[in-house]
């Protein structure tokens, strides 16, 4: 049951935040566990939101450079 606490708490913090900040939690989560692993989640997410109360336009430009993104991997397809 821990692993798949793990397993869903990765996938849930993979699916909304990329980059450094999955390396840092899957480091943290190997290091010291999934229950001492989640106030940094906490802070990344809280800090993502953070992001977006500052500058609520970003939201608009991440879904058109993503819907683009997308589009040209199609046409690869």
């Amino acid at each position: 049951m821990d692993y798949l606490f793990a397993v869903l708490l990765f996938a849930i913090s993979s699916s909304v935040i990329r980059g450094p900040n999955n390396i840092m939690l899957m480091t943290s989560g190997l290091n010291f566990g999934v229950r001492k692993s989640q106030p940094l989640l906490a802070g990344i997410c809280q800090g993502f939101a953070q992001l977006f109360t500052w500058y609520p336009g970003l939201h608009l430009i991440i879904k058109c450079v993503s819907t683009l993104y997308l589009l040209y991997l199609a046409q690869l397809a």
